[in-house]
């Protein structure tokens, strides 16, 4: 791919970091190989990379693995 899909900006490979969701589990991933737009920031994963990423959200732990805490807050209209 050459162009953006949203916004035909120019893409550039890069590591990004990925931040997904398996079931009700989040899970942040560093270093992954992607095209991502300079523009809006798009990113997009080659077939073997999203395989890849969905084998490494299954996973109960791995060893080097660290946690972080997020806040979880509810959107209230006031």
């Amino acid at each position: 791919m050459e162009k953006c899909y949203f916004c035909k900006g120019r893409l550039e490979e890069k590591l990004v970091e990925f931040d997904g969701r398996w079931g009700q589990k989040r899970v942040i991933i560093n270093d992954v190989p992607a095209e991502a737009c300079v523009q809006c920031g798009e990113q997009y994963f080659t077939p073997e990379v999203s395989k890849k990423l969905e084998e490494l959200a299954k996973q109960e732990t791995v060893p080097e693995e660290s946690f972080i805490e997020i806040p979880v807050r509810k959107y209230k209209v006031a």
